[in-house]
C-alpha cells in the first residue's frame, strides 16, 4: 500500500491496515493468516495485526487472480518476488522466525510459484502463468533471500521473479475453485525485495476476487 505497509482490501475497500513498515531494497518475508475466523498479518515473523474475519472468500467473478498486482492487474508491484505460496491451512498462528530455507509444497498448498528454475506452479494444480506484458512481462532473476555464500546451488540462487512496477508487468492465474478458501483458514506467504516505485507505494502482491 501507500504507506509501504500490509494492507488488504476485500469487497473493494480496506480491511485493515498494518503497522509494521516493509523496508525497500531489502528481502522481508510477508504472511498473511486466517485461524480460526481471525485473519493475521506478520513482517519478517512478527505479528503486524489481527482482526476478526468470518468473510466468504470464494469469488463468483471468473477472473483470473493476479500476482504483481491486485485484482484485475491494478496496482502493480516493483520490486523482487520469491516463494509466494498459497495454503488452505493456517500455517503460522504466532510469532515465528521466517523460513531460512525455500519453501516446500506442504499439504494444503494450491499454488506455489516464483521459485525454481522457471516460471511456472510448482503446487500439483500446475497452473499455468500468463505474463500480461508481451515483451515486458515479469522476468527471472538470479537472486533469493536465502545464504548466498554457500556454493551455487538452483534451489538457494535461481527463483525470484522481477517485475518492474509499469503497465502490463505482472502474472495471471486462471480461476479456479481450488484458490476459493470460503470461510476456512489460508496462508498467504512471500518473500519481497521491493523498490519505491510500483503504483500507489509498492503496490499489489496478489489480486483475486475470493481473498
Amino acid at each position: 500500500k501507500g504507506n509501504n505497509k500490509i494492507e488488504p482490501y476485500y469487497g473493494g475497500g480496506s480491511f485493515a491496515a498494518g503497522n509494521i513498515p516493509v523496508l525497500p531494497n531489502v528481502w522481508s518475508h510477508l504472511a498473511l493468516v486466517r485461524t480460526s475466523g481471525t485473519l493475521k498479518a506478520f513482517v519478517n515473523g512478527q505479528e503486524d495485526f489481527s482482526v476478526s474475519d468470518t468473510n466468504n472468500r470464494s469469488g463468483t467473478s471468473q477472473r483470473d487472480h493476479a500476482i504483481g498486482a491486485n485484482y484485475g492487474g491494478a496496482s502493480k508491484f516493483d520490486g523482487l518476488l520469491y516463494d509466494w505460496r498459497v495454503t488452505t491451512n493456517a500455517v503460522y498462528t504466532s510469532g515465528f522466525s521466517p523460513p531460512s530455507e525455500p519453501l516446500t509444497a506442504i499439504s494444503g498448498t494450491v499454488l506455489h510459484v516464483c521459485r525454481g528454475s522457471r516460471i511456472a506452479d510448482y503446487s500439483s494444480n500446475a497452473y499455468v502463468l500468463e505474463g500480461q506484458g508481451g515483451n515486458n512481462s515479469p522476468s527471472q532473476v538470479a537472486f533469493t533471500p536465502y545464504d548466498r555464500t554457500n556454493a551455487y546451488s538452483t534451489s538457494d540462487h535461481v527463483g525470484s521473479v522481477y517485475f518492474d512496477g509499469t503497465s502490463g508487468n505482472w502474472l495471471s492465474v486462471s480461476d479456479s475453485d481450488d484458490l476459493n478458501v470460503g470461510t476456512g483458514d489460508f496462508t498467504l506467504e512471500c518473500w519481497i525485495k521491493p523498490e519505491p516505485g510500483g503504483t500507489g507505494g509498492y503496490g499489489g502482491i496478489f489480486g483475486s476476487y475470493a481473498y
